[in-house]
């Protein structure tokens, strides 16, 4: 899952190009729960396959024309047991889910984090974006799950030290994932994409 604290943040453009860097290599969806994306089908077109689409099936019906980026936008709706049966089917079908979502911590979001291998927190280094970081990822323990599943990303950080990479952490009272410069964004977007895949990996080892 991928949910910003701040408009300044640009987290849509931000998944989007992390989506479309793994594209490249491997099988992923970038989800838009907010809808804005309106050449996507929406998740209440795919409820009704959800029991007889096979993987590569639901891969051909989220396709895009001329990309390798497969498309959804809506939220996850319905009875839980239908919304089940949603989320096993795109973890099947896909090596990489983008879920773009806000950090509403409501029943729809939460639901949503039952499914996460982990949810980035994306926000600048102002002051504020700093205190909403913290404050979501103590919600994450609040709401019973593990803070670690919780990974901050920092953007548009230029020429950031050692010193204040290390007072933010503090701040948060959490490690940094990722700081992104907007300077080199694309090859910050490349090293996050291996970070991330990194994180998949470990994840599917020890949950086979």
């Amino acid at each position: 899952m991928v949910s910003g604290v701040s408009v300044a943040a640009k987290t849509d453009h931000l998944c989007s190009q992390l989506a479309g860097e793994l594209a490249l290599r491997h099988n992923v969806l970038f989800w838009d729960t907010t809808s804005l994306i309106k050449t996507a089908k929406t998740t209440r077109e795919v409820s009704p396959f959800c029991k007889t689409f096979s993987p590569v099936l639901l891969r051909n019906f989220l396709s895009q024309p001329s990309q390798s980026l497969h498309l959804l936008r809506g939220p996850l709706e319905g009875p839980r047991v239908e919304q089940d049966d949603m989320a096993r089917l795109l973890k099947d079908a896909f090596d990489y889910l983008f879920v773009l979502s806000g950090p509403t911590w409501d029943l729809g979001y939460l639901n949503l984090l039952d499914h996460a291998k982990a949810v980035l927190l994306i926000g600048t280094s102002a002051p504020h974006d700093l205190t909403d970081l913290h404050r979501h990822l103590e919600e994450f323990a609040r709401h019973k799950y593990p803070r670690a599943l919780g990974q901050v990303v920092i953007t548009h950080l230029q020429n950031a030290s050692a010193e204040f990479l290390a007072e933010c952490e503090r701040k948060l009272d959490h490690p940094l994932l990722a700081a992104l410069n907007p300077d080199f964004f694309s090859e910050h977007v490349r090293s996050l994409a291996q970070l991330l895949g990194g994180i998949h990996t470990t994840h599917t080892k020890s949950h086979p």
